[in-house]
């Protein structure tokens, strides 16, 4: 078998990690006993734990957390793959070197930004998807259905999993490849940061709308143009109706929650939240601080670091 391919068909002749080229080869770089793969195979999703955190709509995201030894088999499996997926310039999650910040800041001073979000990004990667996609760039059949099973849970692709990001990536690369071909015909700016899909200009962005562009604010899916909506579709994934705001010149203009609109920045309300929890911590003490967290908010972690991590 080769040990070299072209990534979807395009001009990178990237090489084959040993370790993919076989199923002697994978469990020998897991350390990974036929016994003991027989046993994930089956019994994986005993191997999770699952707990929910809060989103700023309010509502709840699941977390599955691998225990200790699958975690490290996933964290070997994603090093690997890292060695062959390379990121286009758009994509800004789960890349070294690249945050939130980065993204925000490719968006700086654009006059008008659309920004979606693709719905039950994770689950819609499914282990078929994945294996399929491994098969596809030319790794052995048995290692393609082995990564896929190792890294996946009830048929998809567990958020919580350290192997989930690059898989997500590679599975989204088609989909980058059409949105910065879209964008370059329309003379847009695309980025995205997981599940976050940013699209901005300098110039009113009718290709992004049915019909006569809307007011700023927050859109039906109905409004977007049918060919945006067409090219995620045709990429296995929907967008979320209730994530999709359009802002304009004489807006504020967010991109994964940092203003861009003269300079990069978080918003005020971002501020004052923070300010207003180190003002309850001086007055009320850490205590009751952390109850009106966990009762408001439902926030399990403790006031210390949820004050840490916003103001980091």
């Amino acid at each position: 078998m080769p040990n070299v391919f072209y990534l979807f068909g395009g001009t990178s002749r990237i090489k084959i990690p040993n370790e993919l080229t076989s199923k002697i080869e994978l469990l020998n770089y897991l350390g990974v006993t036929p016994a003991e793969l027989k046993k994930i195979w089956w019994f994986r999703g005993r191997m999770y734990s699952h707990f929910e955190i809060s989103k700023k709509t309010g509502k709840s995201r699941i977390i599955s957390a691998p225990d200790y030894r699958l975690k490290m088999l996933q964290q070997k499996i994603a090093r690997s793959l890292s060695k062959i997926y390379k990121p286009r310039n758009p994509v800004h999650g789960f890349i070294p070197d690249r945050s939130v910040r980065t993204n925000a800041e490719s968006h700086l001073r654009r006059r008008f930004i659309l920004n979606v979000d693709i719905k039950t990004f994770f689950p819609m990667i499914t282990e078929a998807r994945v294996q399929g996609l491994l098969d596809s760039i030319g790794i052995d059949p048995d290692v393609a259905a082995i990564v896929a099973r190792i890294c996946s849970n009830n048929g998809y692709l567990p958020q919580g999993a350290p192997s989930s990001p690059v898989i997500s990536n590679m599975i989204c690369f088609r989909l980058d490849k059409s949105l910065m071909s879209f964008s370059k015909e329309h003379r847009l700016l695309y980025t995205r940061y997981a599940d976050d899909v940013t699209l901005s200009c300098f110039q009113p962005p009718v290709a992004l709308f049915d019909g006569t562009r809307p007011s700023p604010g927050k859109l039906a899916l109905e409004q977007l143009s049918a060919e945006l909506r067409t090219l995620f579709q045709n990429n296995g994934f929907e967008l979320n109706p209730e994530k999709i705001h359009y802002s304009d010149k004489n807006s504020r203009r967010m991109v994964t929650g940092l203003k861009v609109n003269e300079g990069l920045n978080v918003d005020r309300r971002y501020v004052r939240n923070i300010r207003a929890a180190l003002y309850k911590v001086e007055r009320f003490g850490v205590a009751a601080t952390q109850v009106e967290l966990a009762t408001r908010f439902g926030k399990s972690c403790t006031i210390q670091a949820h004050l840490r991590g916003k103001i980091s």
